[in-house]
């Protein structure tokens, strides 16, 4: 130590605060930068965490959306389950697959799921029955064929299940299409009603009988004829031959019940009108009672009905002397329907009931083509060892 003087003990000593100087600064730089480091890295992580939200919130608002669309997609498949044959055969398992994917949704399949097991089976058509081309005509891009199947007794069949046609080309290949059933608006028939007004018909019967009466011409198809036949003493005839319904419904309205019950006369008047009319022929009788004039039998009036081919039709009201036994054998006999009306206020519904009798139904078959190339077609129905009916579809309307 006694090599050091004052002179290099202060030297000594400044350059130690010299040090010190510089250093401090170091520092302060160090801790900035670490400092802005953690700063950075907190913004990263709460972007990241930002970004990580958003794009879940954007997932399942997606996946949200898709089970939407899914639920939707599955609603229309089940809304179209009627065109489940125009459905080609390598489609109908993912069809199958969607009615279960339907059912994980909690939608009710049960009602879809019956309708197409009955839609794939086929119904077995009588012996000697027929099918009628009736109309073929091309709408767009869309082949219209209009097809009646008729029983071996005259009768026209509907119901028919889509399953039961199979439409091909003269080269054998199976079609697609879609059927609609519905009433014929071309058929031509000719109807004659005959209505009890004797005495016993007063009051609410008359009045029901007549409401029955002009809700059944409504609903008759508007290319029917029909002639409207009153009978108590006497038979008359309030209107002619027409398709007018407001003739028909208004001269039903003026209708009085007075006197006896001239049943069997009033059947012949009304057949014999009917013998010479166009087309198929129904005769529509509503009664409460039995025949008390005499002048005709059961016998003469079912042998004049079926010698011209006339459906009878009987609507007995219960409540008064009718013959409910005689009025359902002449029907019978004649290839007609018999309905009982159990009170007065039932007759309009089965007046309307027997409405559906007097529809011609006709089954429309729609197929796709949209470059006219269809022309001979070979139409299948009730299976193979159904009918077979041959289609040329090169002349069709536009």
């Amino acid at each position: 130590m006694s090599g050091f003087n004052a002179r290099d003990t202060a030297e000594y000593r400044s350059r130690a605060r010299g040090r010190d100087t510089t250093a401090q600064p170091y520092r302060s730089r160090r801790a900035f930068s670490t400092l802005m480091m953690v700063l950075i890295t907190a913004m990263l992580i709460s972007w990241i965490g930002y970004l990580l939200y958003r794009e879940r919130r954007l997932v399942q608002s997606l996946l949200a959306q898709q089970q939407l669309d899914r639920e939707a997609h599955v609603r229309d498949l089940l809304r179209s389950s009627r065109d489940w044959q125009q459905i080609p055969p390598h489609s109908r398992e993912d069809y199958s697959r969607t009615l279960i994917q339907a059912e994980a949704y909690g939608l009710d399949t049960g009602n879809i799921t019956r309708e197409i097991a009955g839609l794939s089976e086929r119904q077995i058509l009588p012996p000697g029955s027929q099918a009628r081309v009736r109309r073929v005509t091309r709408v767009a891009a869309t082949l219209h064929l209009e097809i009646q199947v008729v029983s071996p007794r005259n009768e026209f069949i509907a119901g028919l299940l889509p399953a039961s046609f199979s439409l091909s080309t003269e080269n054998e290949e199976r079609l697609h299409f879609s059927v609609v059933s519905g009433r014929s608006q071309f058929a031509i028939q000719s109807v004659a009603l005959c209505l009890d007004c004797s005495e016993s018909m007063s009051g609410e019967k008359m009045s029901k009988a007549i409401q029955a009466t002009q809700s059944l011409l409504t609903q008759m198809p508007t290319s029917s004829r029909c002639r409207l036949f009153t009978f108590g003493n006497d038979v008359q005839a309030t209107t002619p031959w027409t398709t007018d319904r407001d003739v028909l419904t208004e001269a039903a309205g003026q209708i009085h019940p007075a006197g006896r019950t001239a049943l069997f006369r009033a059947l012949a008047t009304a057949s014999t009108e009917l013998s010479d009319r166009p087309g198929r022929r129904h005769l529509i009788l509503c009664t409460d009672g039995k025949d008390t004039m005499g002048g005709e039998t059961e016998s003469e009036v079912v042998a004049r009905c079926r010698q011209n081919q006339i459906s009878l039709h009987t609507v007995g009201i219960e409540g008064g002397d009718v013959d409910l036994t005689l009025l359902a054998r002449m029907a019978a006999a004649t290839g007609g329907t018999s309905q009982t009306a159990a009170s007065p206020g039932a007759i309009v519904a089965t007046f309307l009931e027997l409405s559906k009798q007097l529809s011609e139904p006709v089954y429309q078959l729609d197929v796709l083509d949209p470059e006219r190339r269809l022309t001979d077609l070979q139409l299948q129905v009730g299976g193979p060892e159904g009918l077979s009916v041959e289609i040329s579809a090169a002349s069709t309307a536009p």
